[in-house]
């Protein structure tokens, strides 16, 4: 039977995916109908590509954490502790392998499938990086809604691999 915690935190998430895709699907029904609406598919893509992020690092977070708090010993409890979690981690390829490898090496190795040879996490990590701290990233309305499926890719991918 699964704990009410687990469901907790699984619906939690699973909220927070339903709202992204929401999202995602306000982007790409926009209609532009002319240069007035420039201005707001700009706000709308670079939103999507702010959200997207956010919830990679949210998901990746609250799912690490819950992984430790169930099954993990004293060893991986500290390095989750000292894992920068507490101040904030950018879900970057690297940061993500970094955490997932003394973890499990059997997700660590599913998890570098899933994102493959590209560098697509990264991209999207840079890009909201750019966006929140005021400086130039030329998003487009196809950028924002891959990256937004990338992100829910993910998302899912640590929805299956930790809460079932």
């Amino acid at each position: 039977m699964e704990s009410v915690v687990e469901s907790d935190v699984k619906r939690e998430l699973e909220d927070k995916r339903r709202s992204l895709n929401e999202l995602i699907e306000t982007v790409d029904n926009f209609k532009n109908s002319g240069e007035s609406d420039d201005a707001v598919e700009n706000c709308l893509t670079r939103f999507l590509m702010l959200r997207a992020c956010g919830y990679v690092e949210h998901v990746f977070r609250r799912s690490v954490c819950f992984y430790v708090e169930r099954k993990a010993g004293v060893g991986v409890r500290e390095l989750v502790d000292n894992a920068r979690f507490a101040r904030g981690l950018n879900p970057k390829r690297e940061s993500i392998k970094e955490i997932l490898k003394p973890l499990d090496s059997k997700l660590y190795d599913d998890f570098l499938k899933l994102l493959g040879d590209g560098d697509d996490l990264d991209s999207l990590v840079k890009s909201r990086n750019k966006i929140a701290h005021g400086g130039s990233d030329n998003c487009t309305k196809r950028r924002s809604i891959e990256q937004g499926k990338l992100a829910i890719k993910i998302g899912d991918w640590f929805l299956k691999n930790f809460f079932n």
